[in-house]
Order: C-alpha cells, then structure tokens, then sequence
C-alpha cells in the first residue's frame, strides 16, 4: 500500500513537471525499480498502474565512481545497438561529475555512430 501511494505521488510529481515545462503530459509508464531489486510486490504495483520496470545493461556505478572520463568511456564503449544506459542526474553540488560523464558518453556515442534516444523510442 506504501508503495503504492509513493508511485502514484512520484507519478503526480512527473506530470507536475511536464506541465511547468510546457509539455504535454504524457502518461508515465516507466518504473526503476531501486538498486535494480524488484519485488513481488513492486511487480503487483506496477501490473495495477499500468507500469513497466525498465533495466539497464550498460552502467558505469556513478554514485561511486566519480571520475567523469572513466564513466563517460566506459559507458561509451560498452553500449551497443538498443543498449539502456543508466546514468545518474547531476545536480549543483551533487554528482557533478555525471554532467562530465554524460558529455564524454555522448561524444563517445557519436563517434561510434549510436544516437542516444528516450526508453520507448
């Protein structure tokens, strides 16, 4: 039930978003599950909202690893075709180094040819 009130509310604050930034809301429909762990519980949840888990297979542990050349590398190098890249959002003072890392991924991307795209396109 707390999970369940905790996706809903995150849902809200989504469609919040998408409206302070003069999007169209658009129905949420992707869940992380955190740490990658999904439970019976969580799955029950997400089948009840209408939700998918979404997994990656291309993570370079960024909370812990903060040298902003190795994460956009290896991401960069390990992604294939189709591949979903997680990296965490970066903030003034926090995880700064994932803006870095996303910028090296990018660049190592399109030198590869691979064009990064939104989950569900």
């Amino acid at each position: 039930e707390d999970l369940e009130v905790a996706v809903e509310e995150c849902s809200q604050r989504i469609r919040a978003l998408q409206s302070a930034a003069g999007l169209p809301q658009e129905t949420v429909r992707w869940f992380r599950a955190p740490h990658g762990k999904l439970s019976a519980v969580m799955t029950e949840v997400l089948q009840r909202k209408g939700l998918t888990n979404v997994m990656c297979d291309t993570y370079a542990c960024c909370p812990v690893i903060q040298d902003a050349d190795f994460i956009g590398n290896f991401l960069g190098k390990q992604a294939e075709h189709g591949s979903i890249i997680l990296i965490h959002m970066p903030e003034r003072g926090f995880r700064e180094w994932c803006l870095r890392g996303l910028e090296e991924l990018l660049k190592q991307l399109n030198r590869r040819g691979l064009q990064p795209v939104s989950v569900g396109k």
